[in-house]
């Protein structure tokens, strides 16, 4: 397969992280960041980092564990349908 630096940069470990976090960027930046009203460039720092911080602990205490228990209750699901198709 022929690699590209794009390619790369998509498969590194911090891009692959961000996109992890990225539907917790999406839902924290529009309370965080709504209108301009004249701020300083600091409260937007701030404001982005603060988004960064609350998108990453959202992952890790919401979605990941909510993410294996989906898949954990799928593997179930899975497992009782083979079981019941299966021929006696």
């Amino acid at each position: 397969m022929f690699e590209t630096s794009l390619h790369l940069f998509l498969e590194s470990t911090p891009a692959r992280y961000l996109g992890r976090i990225s539907y917790g960027l999406y839902l924290f930046q529009q309370p965080f960041l709504l209108g301009d009203s004249g701020h300083g460039v600091r409260f937007y720092i701030v404001a982005v980092v603060a988004i960064g911080v609350l998108a990453a602990v959202s992952y890790a205490f919401f979605e990941a564990p909510l993410n294996r228990f989906g898949a954990r209750l799928s593997d179930r699901i899975k497992a009782s349908t083979v079981l019941s198709s299966a021929p006696a």
